[in-house]
């Protein structure tokens, strides 16, 4: 009877547990695509590799070269294969340099919608899509006239995703004005709002100097924030272009410039400085700022200026700037409202020459446990990550993995792991550069962050009840730690770096 009891109570706890876990919604996120319909011609881009323009350039795509159709087409399999609810796209889907093949873009773009729609209607039910327009996308690059809006190529766009059925009607309307719509993500709690940052950048052209609000953007985000606030529902803002810092030319400028320099920043001043006063304001709504252009995964705590909403930069399938292709997945907790577990997906690109092989994603780092850090994507999980970068020789190198998506990144010196910690802390270019003149604490010694691993268990010939009562036990205090565990995301980290409060007149600590 004893036995009978015990293994229904283990039965139980079980369906409890798969319950718990179910609540979680997995989501997809890719980002610039950049297809290359010239591939393997001497009409590809190259950007130091002439390889992309010979009839044998290896279909698994090369460094220094935007995408063959093949790799996207695999990029798409493989993340559908991680059995997405929802696929979130951070823009360019066109290669680099369309306005050297202007009438090819349309066609382009609807051959990666195409395979989109194709791949995702195999599955039952069919992951829902929501996507940006990146700089590429526009044609010229960074073009778009404010005085007249209606873009020549955004109605094609609209239209192709709407006829794929990868936007709805009343989406596809707000999108061909200047590529912003809002999408409820179907069986959750969660609103993806989708924008267009390119507007707010130094690179638009032609340059507008004068318009406080260009193509009422930002009354539209405020409306869909107040929107989602009333109906209690959580907010994923998805752009492409970051109000961050140009990590690339930052790093290798010959001194720490001043955050006010063009070349060194994606948004103007002016209009960083609005965007992250409603980013700011709505921080009990959003949950993250999702983006993509610079071809590197990362992720920062964003600091007080952005109402410590974290910001997510997604990685690139091109290979065009020498980074593996890659994506990520993560974990959706609807009823805590919490974004968790981010894991990275790549395919190690293959040398030419090297014998063929299948193709083979695979799958990578979690974040932020990979840095001996537990909890969801919060900024005090992202400001303790920060932490460890400074400080753990092998949290940084793990970081460094992240970044390039296990390719080769070249040297990353004292000064480039000072910026990748200010990075990691902070998204507005005028905290980063304040960080930057605080002085990097030297790196320790210490191995990579280790990880939990099971406890030992040892097992005797025995009682059949003693064994039961042992498994109840081993069930429910896994369960109970769960538990703990996911109601401790919220805890605080103490560290060593330079916090939103020092920014804002407070004491300076060690970075």
């Amino acid at each position: 009877f004893l036995y009978f009891i015990v293994m229904r109570v283990a039965a139980f706890v079980l369906v409890v547990a798969v319950a718990v876990q179910a609540a979680n919604v997995k989501l997809g996120f890719v980002s610039d695509f950049h297809l290359d319909g010239y591939y393997g011609t001497d009409r590809a881009f190259k950007r130091h590799n002439n390889g992309c323009a010979s009839p044998n350039a290896s279909s698994w795509g090369t460094f220094g070269c935007d995408s063959p159709a093949a790799l996207i087409n695999s990029s798409i399999a493989a993340l559908l294969a991680t059995n997405p609810s929802h696929i979130i796209v951070a823009g360019d889907w066109l290669r680099h340099d369309m306005a050297l093949e202007k009438a090819a873009a349309q066609p382009m773009y609807a051959m990666v919608a195409s395979s989109l729609s194709t791949a995702m209607h195999k599955i039952v039910p069919s992951p829902s899509l929501a996507t940006a327009l990146g700089n590429n996308d526009f044609v010229p690059d960074y073009f778009f006239n404010l005085s007249a809006p209606q873009h020549p190529l955004l109605s094609g766009f609209a239209e192709t995703l709407h006829k794929d059925g990868l936007l709805s009607e009343s989406e596809a309307a707000t999108f061909k004005q200047a590529g912003f719509f809002v999408r409820a993500l179907s069986g959750t709690r969660l609103t993806v709002v989708v924008i267009n940052t390119m507007i707010w950048t130094y690179d638009l052209e032609p340059v507008n100097a004068v318009a406080d609000d260009p193509l009422g953007q930002f009354a539209f985000l405020e409306e869909a924030l107040a929107n989602a606030s009333r109906s209690n529902r959580k907010v994923i803002i998805l752009s492409h272009m970051p109000p961050t810092i140009n990590f690339f030319s930052v790093v290798h400028a010959a001194d720490w410039p001043s955050p006010s320099v063009a070349d060194l920043r994606y948004f103007t001043e002016r209009y960083e400085h609005r965007y992250a006063r409603i980013v700011a304001d709505a921080n009990n709504t959003i949950v993250a700022q999702v983006f993509g252009h610079t071809h590197r995964f990362s992720f920062s705590a964003s600091g007080s200026r952005f109402g410590n909403v974290p910001t997510i930069v997604v990685g690139a399938v091109s290979p065009v700037y020498d980074n593996n292709p890659n994506f990520f997945t993560a974990e959706w907790d609807d009823e805590r409202g919490e974004l968790f577990s981010m894991q990275q997906h790549y395919l190690r690109i293959q040398h030419p020459d090297a014998p063929p092989r299948p193709w083979n994603w695979e799958t990578g780092a979690i974040v932020p446990h990979v840095f001996g850090v537990d909890g969801p994507m919060t900024a005090e999980t992202l400001n303790a990550v920060a932490d460890r970068l400074s400080s753990d020789d092998g949290a940084f190198n793990s970081w460094r993995q992240i970044y390039n998506a296990n390719a080769s990144g070249g040297p990353c010196d004292s000064r480039c792991r000072r910026l990748a910690v200010c990075y990691t802390n902070f998204v507005s270019p005028a905290d980063v550069y304040r960080c930057l003149a605080v002085t990097l604490s030297p790196p320790s010694t210490t191995s990579a962050p280790s990880r939990p691993s099971p406890g030992n268990t040892s097992s005797s010939v025995g009682l059949w009840l003693a064994l039961g009562a042992i498994a109840v036990a081993a069930v429910c205090g896994a369960l109970v730690a769960a538990v703990v565990v996911r109601r401790k995301r919220q805890q605080a980290f103490t560290a060593g770096y330079v916090t939103p409060d020092d920014l804002n007149g407070g004491s300076t600590h060690t970075v």
